[in-house]
C-alpha cells in the first residue's frame, strides 16, 4: 500500500510539476500552434516497478522471521556474533581499541547487509545531488566556452550581404573590425552527408578556435576546420579530405586542417583565403566588433540591419537552460528525501533489533549521551563511506552523459565545481545529522525490563 500511495503521489506531482519545469524553456526555443502535455503509459509501469521493489524488499527483510515459530520471534534472539576476516582484523589494528570503536566494528560485522544499505542510502543521496549540480556546472561551462573563450567580440553587426570589394578596408578603422561570412553548406564524406553552418573569417582575432588556449588561435589559411563531433559523424580525421557545396553549386574539395572542441558542434570554419582559393566569392554578412566600437560610424559606413551585443546572446542562451536548473533542484529535493527515508528506516530497524543491547548498556551505567554517540559515530561512518563512493561515481556519470548526448549540434563540457562537491557533501551530512537527532530521542523510550527479556 505504501508503494502504491507513493507511486500515485509521484505520478500526480510529476504530471503537473515536470511540464512547468521544462515548458518555459521549450516555448522560448520553439514555436508551435498549441502546447499540450501527455500522460505516458510508461509512468504507470514505473509505479508497478516501485511496488515490486517494495514487495521484494519486504520479503527479503522478513523472510527468515516468517519461517520461525511465533513464540520464538516474540521471545527474541541473541545478537549474531560477528565473523572474523582479514579486512576486519586490519581495521581493528588501525583503529584505537576504545570501547566505541570495538562496539561499532562488532555491530557492522554482525549486520553487514544493514550496513550496506546505509552506505547505499548515503551514496544515492550524494550521487543524485552532485549529478544535478554537475548538470548545472556543465551547462554553464558550455556557455562560458562559447561566449567567454571562443567568441571574443563584444558586438556583432549583421549587414546586407555585400562583396568585400564594396566595403571599406577594416584596417583603417579606429577599432578592430573583423569581416565574416555565414551561410549554410552541405558537407559530404564517404561515410555520410550533413547540412552544417559555415563561417568564413577574414583577418582578425575575434574567433578563438581553441577554447582551452589562453591566447586566440585563428583559423588556418589553408584547409577547413570542423568540430570533433562532426568529424566523428562523418568518419574523418585531421589531414583527410571532405567535399563542400555552397548554395547548390559545385562540390569543392577541402583538406581538414584541424578538428576542435566547439560548443556549437555544427559549425565549420574557413579562412577567406581558402574560401576564395576554392573559387567562391567572399561576401560579408556580419561584422565582429570590440566593446569600444563607435556604433554611429559603423552604421554610416556599413549597410547594418541589426547590432547585437554578445552579452544579450549569452543571456538568451542561459535562459534556455532554466530547465536544467529546475531539474537539478528536483533531483536535490528527491535525493534528500531518499537519504532521509533510507537512513531513518535503517535507524528504526537498528534501534528495534538492538534494543536489548542498548538496555544492557543502560544497566551497565552508560548515559543517554554516550549511547547516542555510539549511534552517531556508526551512522557517520556509513554516510562517509557512501559519500566517498558517490563523488567519483558522479564524475564518471557526467562524463558518460557528455559522451552519450554528444551530437552534431552541441558539445557538452563536463565540469563539477568545488562548491558543488562541498554542497552535495554538506547536504548529505546534514540529512544524516537530522536523522540521528530524531533517532537519538527514541533511546530514552527504551524499556530496559522488556528489552532484556530475551534468550541468553
Amino acid at each position: 500500500m505504501l508503494g502504491i500511495a507513493g507511486g500515485i503521489i509521484g505520478l500526480v506531482s510529476g504530471y503537473y510539476g515536470i511540464p512547468k519545469i521544462f515548458m518555459g524553456t521549450l516555448t522560448r526555443a520553439f514555436i508551435l500552434p498549441e502546447w499540450t502535455t501527455a500522460f505516458p503509459v510508461e509512468a504507470v509501469l514505473s509505479v508497478a516497478a516501485v511496488c515490486g521493489c517494495c514487495v521484494l524488499a519486504v520479503l527479503l527483510a522478513s523472510g527468515n522471521k516468517l519461517k520461525q515459530w511465533p513464540a520464538a520471534v516474540l521471545r527474541g534472539s541473541v545478537p549474531p556474533s560477528p565473523g572474523h576476516s582479514r579486512a576486519g582484523n586490519r581495521l581493528n589494528l588501525r583503529l584505537p581499541s576504545s570501547f566505541d570503536n570495538v562496539w561499532m566494528l562488532r555491530n557492522l560485522k554482525a549486520h553487514k547487509m544493514r550496513a550496506l544499505m546505509g552506505v547505499i542510502g548515503a551514496f544515492g543521496c550524494t550521487f543524485l545531488i552532485l549529478f544535478g549540480f554537475a548538470n548545472i556546472d556543465s551547462s554553464g561551462e558550455a556557455i562560458e566556452a562559447e561566449f567567454g573563450r571562443q567568441n571574443l567580440f563584444a558586438l556583432k553587426a549583421d549587414i546586407n550581404a555585400t562583396s568585400i570589394s564594396l566595403l571599406p578596408d577594416p584596417s583603417a578603422s579606429e577599432t578592430p573590425v573583423q569581416y565574416i561570412q555565414e551561410a549554410g553548406i552541405q558537407v559530404k564524406s564517404e561515410q555520410g552527408e550533413r547540412n552544417l553552418l559555415l563561417t568564413v573569417l577574414d583577418n582578425g582575432e575575434y574567433i578563438n578556435l581553441d577554447v582551452n588556449s589562453s591566447k586566440p588561435v585563428t583559423v588556418p589559411q589553408e584547409g577547413i576546420v570542423v568540430s570533433d563531433n562532426t568529424a566523428d559523424v562523418l568518419g574523418v580525421q585531421k589531414g583527410e579530405r571532405i567535399k563542400v557545396r555552397f548554395a547548390g553549386g559545385a562540390w569543392r574539395d577541402f583538406r581538414i586542417a584541424d578538428t576542435i572542441q566547439a560548443p556549437a558542434a555544427n559549425k565549420v570554419y574557413l579562412s577567406r583565403r581558402a574560401w576564395e582559393k576554392s573559387g567562391e566569392a567572399f561576401v560579408v554578412t556580419s561584422l565582429l566588433l570590440g566593446g569600444q566600437a563607435n556604433l554611429e560610424r559603423v552604421k554610416e559606413a556599413y549597410p547594418v540591419t541589426q547590432i547585437v551585443a554578445k552579452k544579450e546572446i549569452r543571456e538568451a542562451n542561459a535562459q534556455l537552460n532554466e530547465g536544467v536548473f529546475a531539474s537539478a533542484a528536483g533531483l536535490t529535493i528527491a535525493a534528500i528525501f531518499l537519504g532521509v527515508a533510507v537512513i531513518y528506516s535503517l535507524g528504526l530497524i537498528s534501534l528495534t533489533e538492538r534494543s536489548r543491547e542498548f538496555a544492557t548498556l543502560k544497566v551497565l551505567g552508560f548515559r543517554q549521551q554516550e549511547i547516542r554517540r555510539l549511534l552517531v559515530r556508526e551512522n557517520l561512518l556509513l554516510t562517509l563511506a557512501g559519500i566517498a563512493l558517490a563523488v567519483p561515481a558522479a564524475w564518471e556519470a557526467i562524463q558518460a552523459l557528455a559522451k552519450w548526448n554528444a551530437d552534431e549540434t552541441i558539445m557538452l563540457f563536463p565540469k563539477i565545481r568545488l562548491l558543488s562537491y562541498f554542497s552535495a557533501i554538506c547536504l548529505t551530512l546534514l540529512s544524516s545529522y537530522a536523522v540521528n537527532r530524531l533517532m537519538s530521542r527514541k533511546i530514552s523510550h527504551i524499556d530496559m525490563v522488556t528489552s532484556l527479556k530475551a534468550v541468553d
